[in-house]
């Protein structure tokens, strides 16, 4: 059985309350198999992201901490 968790976040929970969601998912016993984010298009880009969270990115890359394709991903509210 495969596990995927799939989260949306937006504003200022991306730099804190996301970041402890996603510290407290790579850090269970049953780790998933994939998490998908998804930030709002107009708010985050690469290139904005809080550190904390490209940090836990970065280390999940490849396998690591249980995630095997960790993704970041934009959505539009309509």
């Amino acid at each position: 059985m495969r596990y995927i968790v799939t989260l949306t976040s937006y504003g200022r929970r991306v730099g804190t309350s996301l970041i402890a969601t996603l510290q407290s998912l790579v850090e269970q016993t049953v780790k998933p198999d994939r998490i998908v984010v998804w930030l709002g298009n107009n708010e985050w880009n690469s290139g904005n992201l809080p550190s904390a969270l490209q940090d836990i990115v970065r280390s999940n890359e490849g396998g690591g901490g249980g995630i095997r394709q960790p993704f970041l991903r934009g959505y539009a509210l309509v």
